[in-house]
């Protein structure tokens, strides 16, 4: 799709692409609903969605460049969000055409090639052999977003969101909560692990543009009703009706790597969220992970969290992981390979925490050489996800890739969760791995620089330069 391709969208937000998506996926939707009938496989949001009488995309786009472009943009996804109040609720207060166009400098002109390349899509359910295709087709998009500087968090790699729903066993009608949840990376990955049958679906925004696209992707992975807010969890957390801190089956996050809170925020935080050993002082990862602890469901609640490598040893952190280890709390670390982020080369770690543990020890798993090299980014292929969720379900030992160690043993090692401190690196698979991510690399650079001597060629052309 050359939407994925298209540098002029650059000044196009992502929640705005990301609504345009919608308004073309809804009109998609009419269409086979008036040539064919609902089918049986619909996701229940696609099943259930109403579609205002009268709407229709192909008017929107017989209206590119017309200077009210962004006013009937605005006009038609009102009218879609207010015919499905409790599917798509709280998205339209936060996307604004009308603004993007009169206060944020968009011309209408981008706008409508916006338009204009969202209309290439074919975005009918009936076009898609699985229904979790459009959910895919839609977290490409958002990516694509940030690849082009687009405003809004930096995203989760889908397989990072994989690999914890494959370890954690969301499964049908659990409790799923993000309370840091950005955009709905891991909501939606975990969500498509489960599938129709997901349960109630909870996180917290903290912006309105990332709380529309969460609400938007949820939708895309056929989730009927989310309860997505626009809250800090460390100020107000997720509360159920008799005012306790609410309870999830499966909790899961990304929260900021080592972040050192200000004072003002600090007076605002909630103390009760607070575990033995951590302070308000304390670093932003054990601040999240004390409160996810909380919010996971005694007996039966799982956690994940990503963290950076540092905090699996930092000193001011080492009281959380006494905790969670003291209390076999904690069921696995896997370490992960560098440059999975786009905003950050350096590698994370993921924390398995399980409140219904029975084993008393700990998996360790390296999988800083499970990657393939795109570009300048590393990506965990399907069959290294399928292979680190094997060694952690199993808790089987494999040299230089997994290992159990038992509570005694991290206690020996001072609380420090060092993958490398209980996994000896397998050294003719780093070289052989290293080998493999030059030879990617070298052939990534080669084919950006053709690509980049095409438009050079191309543009020389145009001014006469080359025949």
């Amino acid at each position: 799709m050359e939407i994925f391709r298209a540098t002029k969208l650059g000044q196009v937000p992502r929640s705005h692409l990301s609504a345009l998506f919608l308004l073309k996926f809804v009109s998609d939707t009419r269409y086979d609903i008036e040539t064919t009938e609902r089918d049986e496989k619909w996701l229940p949001a696609w099943r259930h969605l109403q579609v205002p009488e009268g709407y229709r995309w192909d008017y929107l786009v017989s209206n590119a460049g017309n200077p009210r472009l962004a006013s009937l943009l605005d006009n038609a996804l009102r009218d879609i969000l207010e015919s499905n109040p409790r599917t798509l609720e709280e998205i339209n207060q936060n996307i604004q055409f009308h603004n993007l166009v009169s206060q944020e400098g968009v011309s209408v002109e981008v706008l409508s090639r916006a338009v204009q390349i969202v209309s290439q899509a074919d975005l009918r359910p009936s076009s898609f052999e699985e229904p979790e295709e459009l959910g895919d087709l839609f977290e490409r998009l958002l990516f694509f977003a940030e690849h082009r500087g687009m405003s809004g968090e930096f995203l989760v790699p889908p397989e990072l969101g994989s690999l914890m729903a494959a370890s954690l066993g969301p499964r049908a009608g659990d409790t799923i909560l993000d309370p840091l949840c950005g955009s709905g990376g891991l909501l939606s990955r975990l969500a498509r692990h489960v599938g129709p049958k997901v349960g109630q679906v909870l996180g917290q925004a903290q912006n309105s543009a990332d709380l529309s696209l969460c609400k938007i992707s949820l939708f895309f992975r056929g989730v009927l009703h989310s309860e997505i807010e626009l809250a800090d969890p460390l100020k107000q957390p997720l509360r159920d009706t008799n005012g306790r801190i609410l309870e999830a089956d499966v909790v899961v996050s990304n929260p900021p790597f080592n972040l050192r809170l200000g004072s003002k925020v600090l007076q605002e935080l909630r103390p009760e969220l607070f575990l033995p050993g951590v302070t308000s002082r304390s670093p932003s990862e054990s601040l999240f992970l004390s409160h996810m602890i909380q919010a996971a469901r005694p007996g039966k609640g799982r956690i994940g969290m990503i963290v950076s490598n540092g905090a699996l040893s930092r000193a001011n952190g080492k009281e959380i992981r006494r905790y969670i280890v003291n209390r076999n709390l904690l069921s696995g670390v896997i370490s992960l390979p560098a440059k999975l982020f786009q905003i950050t080369p350096v590698p994370v770690s993921i924390l398995i925490l399980d409140k219904g543990k029975k084993s008393s020890d700990v998996v360790f798993i390296d999988a800083s050489l499970s990657f393939t090299a795109s570009g300048r980014q590393n990506v965990i292929p399907e069959t290294e996800i399928l292979r680190i969720s094997n060694a952690f379900l199993s808790r089987d030992s494999e040299p230089g890739f997994s290992s159990r160690a038992d509570l005694s043993l991290i206690h020996d090692q001072d609380y420090r969760l060092t993958v490398s401190l209980y996994v000896e690196r397998n050294k003719q698979r780093e070289t052989t791995q290293n080998a493999a991510e030059l030879t990617q690399q070298i052939s990534g650079l080669e084919r950006e620089l053709e690509s980049v001597q095409g438009e050079l060629d191309a543009d020389l052309r145009k001014l006469g330069f080359m025949a």
